[in-house]
């Protein structure tokens, strides 16, 4: 059944004040990919690094001074990584990133952690504010990415989580609110649920005729210009612009046909084993139909929570206890092990449902790119061997291939030196020219070098495509 995004929906859809009706982002988007090129992009987030020894593949004895690459495809279930394994029966679409160090984290001063947030996908130096998170330098990759790929009557990004502290930052480094509840989630994307023909309010009357208001508006102002010069011409001229983009977003919005999913139900109890698992799948179901239907060209899912029970845990913290201790405490590692070896599972099946969707030419994981990273590289704190699995658009990145860079520089952290791989800023810069985007630096264009000199951060990585 179609979604219900009528025209009487679609401000309650967009879920738009009157201040957001003159954000620039709202102007129409023409920009078009090439044919055979993805143009979508999901973000998967987790947190506490990996557990590196339970992560990395080494077939044959591969060393860990030299930069190479070996084919997944040949590899039996059991030569994958006890962490990856559930990523066998996809391997063809995989390409795992060994070797990356997330720098800027290295180097901000501040808690790991949040230094982590702020890096991971912006690429900046974390800056420490007073009695709250830190800020970023800039943009994270979906606010760049996004914008400049998102058509008329598309969300340009959609930010999700099940706990976790952003990762997501707009173009002034100030985070982007998540989405927290499952429910708004999907009376956003969905506000007439499986109903094709809900019966309308007089507010959605109303919100159905703003569009003639609009028109009506750009009439007036087509009246007022002419009397105007210099200055409040083209203030007047670019709000009119504002506003007619405004409009040509909604009638995009409503011609989009879809069938919406069920509403989220059932959940288990908060605290229960079950629980994590049922909400991020939650998320998955709205998030796999929103890309489907192109209502949105990028998605970010933030995932976090996690309790003991879960993953058959010891009594303890996961994060103080089980996270920090995986250096020192092979039962930390065990357990930590079996987290991200969980995370794994979910994100493997979600490759799998992606592959097996339909969509024009392929699959929906053929125009998809899908990345799953982290806030940190180890529960320690950690940012060298920094962990990233990409799956899907394979029209750009030659896939089925794991591809490890040696850590040939050497890093003046704030805390000490580091002997580092390439910096993870050149993954997103890999990942921005993915989608056509014409730059060469995302975050930081360098870090420090121990001993003078800097490290470069800029250009895309090789090996990739």
């Amino acid at each position: 059944m179609p979604t219900g995004l009528s025209r009487r929906n679609l401000l309650r859809a967009l879920g738009l004040s009157g201040s957001a009706a003159f954000l620039p982002s709202l102007a129409p988007r023409t920009s078009v990919a090439a044919p055979g090129k993805p143009t979508r992009m999901l973000l998967l987030v987790t947190g506490h690094g990996t557990v590196y020894d339970s992560w990395k593949m080494r077939p044959g004895g591969l060393d860990e001074v030299s930069d190479w690459e070996f084919d997944l495809n040949g590899l039996a279930a059991n030569e994958f990584s006890q962490i990856l394994a559930p990523f066998h029966g996809v391997r063809d679409q995989l390409l795992v990133l060994d070797g990356l160090a997330a720098g800027p984290v290295g180097v901000a001063g501040i808690n790991e952690h949040e230094a982590g947030h702020v890096a991971a996908l912006t690429g900046t130096i974390a800056q420490g504010v007073q009695n709250s998170l830190a800020v970023a330098g800039g943009p994270s990759i979906d606010q760049l990415v996004g914008p400049a790929i998102a058509s008329a009557g598309q969300y340009p990004s959609l930010e999700y989580t099940v706990g976790g502290w952003p990762v997501c930052f707009d173009s002034f480094g100030q985070a982007l609110p998540y989405e927290v509840d499952v429910f708004a989630a999907y009376d956003r994307l969905f506000p007439g649920g499986q109903d094709p023909n809900p019966i309308p309010t007089d507010a959605d009357t109303i919100r159905a005729a703003q569009p003639s208001v609009l028109d009506l508006v750009g009439d007036r102002y087509d009246a007022l210009i002419p009397q105007l010069s210099g200055q409040d011409r083209q203030k007047l001229e670019q709000h009119r612009d504002l506003i007619r983009g405004l409009e040509i977003q909604l009638e995009g919005l409503a011609a989009i046909e879809c069938d919406a999913p069920p509403p989220p139900a059932g959940f288990p109890d908060w605290g229960t084993a079950e629980y994590p698992l049922a909400m991020t799948n939650a998320y998955l179901d709205i998030i796999r139909v929103a890309l489907a239907c192109r209502l949105s060209p990028v998605v970010t899912l933030r995932v976090e929570t996690m309790f003991n029970a879960t993953i058959g845990a010891p009594p303890g913290d996961i994060h103080t206890d089980w996270a920090h201790a995986v250096d020192d405490n092979p039962e930390a590692a065990a357990v930590m092990s079996d987290y991200h070896h969980h995370h794994a599972q979910w994100i493997a099946n979600l490759i799998g449902q992606l592959a097996s969707t339909p969509d024009a030419g392929g699959s929906l994981l053929d125009d998809t790119i899908v990345v799953w990273t982290n806030e940190l590289s180890t529960g320690s704190h950690d940012f060298k061997q920094f962990p990233i699995v990409v799956a899907g658009g394979s029209g750009h990145f030659n896939l089925g291939r794991w591809v490890r860079w040696a850590a040939n520089d050497t890093l003046q952290g704030a805390w000490g030196t580091h002997q580092i791989g390439p910096a993870h800023n050149r993954w997103l810069v890999s990942l921005a020219q993915a989608f056509e985007l014409g730059v060469n630096q995302v975050g930081v264009s360098e870090l420090p070098r121990a001993g003078g000199g800097v490290i470069d951060c800029t250009g895309a990585l090789d090996r990739l495509v």
